[in-house]
């Protein structure tokens, strides 16, 4: 992926010359001074490139289905709270690594310290995310076992009533056998 530094990237043309190469697919590192203003741009950045990851994604996603034969798809995603798109998927399982070593695969991509710091800083940190991951799987779990629960009430209930249909119908069998025998009418 080709790389572009803009400095004064935050507002004006700086800002205009990131998002075009955003939009050309770029990876782009915006250099300003205004935190806040630098924090906004990367927010309006991101809102250009995640919809081109997600139609990567669902792209992939529609071809493994049509290929069948898996239980399962796994989906790599760095931003998945960030971005809001966690609710999407089934399950979530969040691998995680310490922050030196985060540091030292991202400058093992080409990323200066300072980039990859950022990079790492603009994420929830590590432990967060496996702690919402883990809660939830268990919500989850509460879920399925809410879920399964149910179902099996209401089987039970379904066989109880045809336990009952079954007894009953034996009962008036019997009744039956039994009237015949005696001669009497139980109808």
């Amino acid at each position: 992926m080709p790389v572009a530094v803009v400095t004064g990237g935050s507002a004006g043309v700086g800002r205009a010359a990131a998002r075009a190469f955003a939009d050309r697919g770029y990876d782009v590192t915006v250099l300003a001074r205004g935190e806040e203003r630098l924090d906004a741009t990367r927010r309006e950045l991101e809102a250009l490139v995640h919809p081109a990851v997600r139609r990567a994604m669902e792209a992939g996603l529609r071809t493994f289905e049509r290929l069948g034969g898996a239980e399962f798809a796994v989906v790599a995603i760095p931003l998945l709270y960030e971005t809001g798109t966690a609710g999407e998927f089934t399950a979530v399982v969040a691998t995680t690594c310490r922050v030196g070593q985060q540091l030292e695969r991202l400058a093992a991509r080409g990323l200066t310290p300072v980039e990859a710091r950022q990079r790492v800083e603009a994420q929830l940190p590590a432990g967060e995310k496996a702690a919402r991951a883990e809660r939830e799987k268990r919500e989850a779990i509460e879920r399925v076992i809410r879920e399964s629960a149910d179902a099996a009430e209401r089987k039970a209930e379904t066989l109880a009533h045809e336990a009952g249909q079954r007894a009953l119908a034996a009962a008036r069998t019997r009744r039956a056998w039994a009237c015949a025998r005696c001669g009497r009418d139980w109808r």
